[in-house]
């Protein structure tokens, strides 16, 4: 869904997408490993992209109106 809003953007407004904003919820990284919890496939296309990722802390809702935004 991300790959068509992301085409939307782009011919619609001719305008590219610069930022990404979520909390640090499981659907955006894969399973831990010995570093940590390493970035999913969404989160290394964006990477890819040139995209800047920011996230927010989960389970706080003064900030989860920034992400749901």
């Amino acid at each position: 869904m991300f790959i068509i809003y992301k085409a939307e953007v782009k011919n619609q407004l001719n305008r590219k997408n610069k930022v990404v904003r979520f909390d640090r919820g499981g659907e955006y990284y894969s399973r831990y490993d010995v570093s940590g919890r390493c970035p999913g496939p969404f989160v290394n296309f964006l990477k890819e992209c040139g995209i800047v990722t920011q996230y927010t802390m989960s389970g706080i809702s003064r900030q989860n109106g920034v992400t749901e935004r």
